[in-house]
């Protein structure tokens, strides 16, 4: 449980603005390893324009979330 958090919502798509259209969120939180992508670039100015800041995580060099996923499907 966090405190500083309102919500916690899964990805069901990877439009970020659907996600911002359906809960009308003020920050956003992504790996820097986005950083500076064309993609994460225009999204980022896209979002200012909305009032939402994007914060971006230090990239975890240690932990491969493809491995976590196969993981976790696997338990399924």
């Amino acid at each position: 449980s966090l405190s500083i958090v309102d919500e916690v919502v899964p990805q069901t798509n990877m439009d970020k603005f659907h996600a911002w259209n359906k809960y009308k969120f003020d920050r956003m939180f992504v790996g820097d390893d986005w950083k500076g992508t064309p993609l994460w670039d225009e999204l980022d100015l896209k979002f200012k324009r909305v009032g939402v800041e994007i914060f971006y995580f230090p990239y975890t060099e240690s932990t491969s979330s493809s491995i976590l996923r196969e993981k976790i499907l696997s338990i399924k």
